[in-house]
């Protein structure tokens, strides 16, 4: 793998490839940039927020920072799984002789 070249299996870009992908390419890549963006947002300032509030109880801390190390796991794989099966599931025919025929 080149350094000069992103990393698509971060979680900004499996986003963004699947909301592209899961809308059928009615979704550009430079709407879909900023859509992920929009979507990690929120979920990013969730982890934050709780480490606030919860800043004096060690044990809860800890638990809610492996929760959402498994969370992330899980939705970084589930997206890419989902993704593949869409990919792999509504592929559009190829045209060949036989269908140009008719």
């Amino acid at each position: 793998m080149r350094s000069d070249r992103p990393d698509y299996l971060h979680l900004h870009h499996v986003i963004m490839w699947s909301r592209m992908i899961l809308s059928d390419g009615s979704i550009s890549k430079q709407l879909a940039n900023p859509l992920a963006t929009a979507i990690i947002l929120p979920m990013a300032a969730l982890p934050v927020f709780l480490g606030v509030v919860f800043h004096q109880n060690d044990g809860l801390c800890l638990g809610s920072f492996f929760g959402f190390v498994l969370l992330f796991k899980c939705m970084h794989s589930g997206i890419i799984k989902a993704s593949h099966l869409r990919m792999f599931f509504v592929r559009r025919p190829k045209k060949n002789s036989f269908t140009e025929m008719n």
